[in-house]
């Protein structure tokens, strides 16, 4: 009825490498304190950004609710369809949520106030468990180290370095996808 891509998320500077999906099967958060040994507790498999991915569903069918992450039949309750989804572990779905530390400071007030940081989402994990929102945990770091703590966080989970390459190898989660895009872009849009 329904499957579900997951998501690689980019490695920040070569526009060629991603950090891949880890699977909540129950190891999810000692490999990501692993490959993020700062900042990986306060992280959802070390992304920035979601790891719902992409729906794919059939077409057809009667009195479905389609959201961002999950898909709805009114069939009386109030539950996702979603959750019953096959995985598609052969498909790459390249995120490319912070390409550059420029990009990603260009867009981070706008994501703490009204995006993917917003105050109002929950954190990886219950709070007396240690988590803490993405929010929480950037107006954490800004308000004690102000950018420069920023950057850190930034630096050990984001950048494409040959450290993060290789831990992400070690892990199975190192992904190369060059996606030729400006190439694509001249050969469609020329001008």
């Amino acid at each position: 009825m329904s499957a579900r891509a997951r998501p690689q998320e980019i490695l920040s500077g070569g526009g060629v490498n991603y950090k891949g999906f880890i699977a909540a099967d129950g190891n999810r958060q000692t490999i990501t304190n692993r490959l993020y040994p700062h900042f990986g507790k306060f992280t959802n498999g070390g992304f920035l950004s979601h790891l719902s991915g992409k729906l794919f569903v059939r077409t057809g069918l009667d009195n479905l609710t389609v959201k961002i992450h999950h898909v709805f039949q009114d069939t009386g309750q109030d539950k996702p369809i979603t959750p019953k989804c096959a995985e598609l572990h052969g498909v790459a779905l390249c995120h490319n949520h912070a390409e550059t530390w420029q990009d990603w400071i260009a867009t981070y007030r706008f994501r703490l106030e009204q995006g993917s940081y917003r105050s109002e989402l929950a954190p990886n994990r219950p709070p007396d468990q240690g988590g803490m929102s993405m929010h929480d945990l950037f107006r954490r770091i800004e308000f004690e180290q102000g950018q420069d703590g920023l950057r850190k966080f930034f630096d050990e989970v984001c950048a494409d370095t040959p450290e993060l390459r290789d831990r992400l190898a070690q892990e199975g989660l190192l992904r190369t996808c060059d996606l030729q895009l400006e190439a694509k872009r001249q050969k469609h849009f020329p001008q």
